[in-house]
């Protein structure tokens, strides 16, 4: 009989650049470490803070687009990392699917050459909640498309930023707006009505209740699990405020915010901020997927954040 389509594995990679020059692809194999590609469907990077500028306008279509030069850096230096990786293991190389560049949010897929005529109904999803920060804006950009029988969204999005309750409140309105206000070409398309959600971005969830000194403390002695019970996006979802039903992999890694640029070291300037996991990757999706690697790559220094990767893989019924 015909051979079910369906994606089994996906790559996601988010990270907050903080505007840097995008790295040599022979930097980026960085992030590729732990893939297994000869298995690997589909490729998904989305990053913020891409660029750095200042608007006022919050009406998607009149936000100012930014140089182009530097997206399509970003998207020819991936594909590069990826292709040679691929070819060192013996394994078709992938194509561009998708690239968009909204505001400061770059979302970029890949996918293997033998099954890019098989995605259809593709259409780009845009959101802003809030501009004039000095990173750009917040809000989101998301390619939907169908594949096999089940529809997809792939979604990057960067939410505010500091550690008061009101601010944990705001990126749940945040979530809110994404996941039902209408972003796509299709005034009546959600991100919610779609079979698989992977969702990834610097969400900017902090840890709750622990000071500066007492988060790097416990990072400093592994006590991950302690400061995991205190993240406000566990917390939201046990509140049912944010992201209920999605899965995640275990936050085994240290956090991955915020650096001193070009170090291993936490925040020393003047804010003194204190750690958190603020990028992340998630999926809600109708089959069981599982995260075969979930890690922060510390070889990639130059930005305040650390890029974060995980390895998704769809549960094959025994």
């Amino acid at each position: 009989g015909r051979v079910r389509m369906s994606l089994s594995s996906i790559f996601a990679v988010t990270w907050n650049v903080d505007a840097v020059t995008p790295p040599p692809p022979e930097a980026l194999k960085a992030i590729l470490v732990q893939t297994e590609h000869a298995s690997t469907d589909l490729y998904f990077f989305g990053s913020e803070e891409t660029t750095q500028f200042e608007t006022s306008e919050t009406d998607v279509d009149k936000i100012p687009a930014q140089d182009p030069l530097i997206g399509h850096t970003w998207r020819d230096n991936l594909l590069q990392a990826i292709n040679f990786e691929r070819a060192a293991v013996g394994v078709e190389p992938v194509e561009l699917l998708s690239h968009t560049f909204f505001g400061s949010i770059l979302n970029i897929v890949f996918v293997k050459q033998s099954i890019i005529t098989s995605f259809s109904s593709l259409s780009i999803g845009r959101w802003c909640t809030r501009s004039n920060t000095l990173s750009g804006i917040k809000g989101g950009a998301a390619l939907r498309f169908v594949f096999g029988t089940q529809s997809y969204c792939l979604i990057v999005s960067h939410f505010e930023a500091n550690l008061d309750e009101k601010f944990y409140l705001r990126r749940i309105e945040e979530f809110s707006l994404l996941l039902s206000g209408s972003g796509f070409e299709d005034p009546s398309l959600q991100v919610g009505d779609h079979d698989n959600i992977f969702w990834i971005g610097d969400f900017n969830f902090r840890i709750d209740d622990f000071s500066r000194d007492e988060v790097i403390l416990k990072v400093q002695e592994g006590s991950l699990e302690i400061l995991a019970e205190k993240d406000q996006l566990k917390r939201a979802q046990k509140e049912g405020k944010a992201f209920v039903g999605y899965s995640e992999g275990p936050l085994t890694f240290k956090p991955s915010y915020k650096f001193d640029p070009n170090t291993d070291v936490y925040d020393t300037s003047k804010k003194l901020r204190a750690p958190a996991w603020t990028d992340r990757v998630l999926w809600k999706t109708m089959d069981e997927w599982v995260s075969e690697a979930y890690f922060r790559v510390d070889e990639l220094k130059m930005s305040d954040h650390k890029p974060v990767v995980a390895s998704l893989k769809k549960v094959v019924p025994s």
